[in-house]
């Protein structure tokens, strides 16, 4: 696997993710390592959900405009018991 400039990644052009819905944590701005993992994940035909604790939804969606489509956010808190 070979990772370009823009975060995405190519396998001879294979859709392994095709009809998979994932979810991707900490998609918060376009140099991290989750939204690496969306951009390859989108390339590879999966559709993708992302969250973000209610501090950096914001953040989050402007991360999430930057990829191709549009992507559900769902506030959310891996560190809150409550949630």
């Amino acid at each position: 696997m070979v990772f370009s400039k823009d975060y995405s990644r190519s396998m001879s052009g294979a859709a392994m993710l095709k009809g998979k819905r994932l979810v991707v944590t900490g998609v918060v701005t376009v140099e991290s390592i989750a939204y690496a993992t969306a951009a390859a994940a989108l390339e590879q035909g999966a559709e993708v959900v992302l969250t973000a604790p209610a501090r950096d939804l914001e953040r989050a969606e402007e991360a999430a405009a930057a990829l191709p489509g549009d992507h559900e956010i769902v506030e959310f808190d891996i560190t809150d018991p409550e949630q």
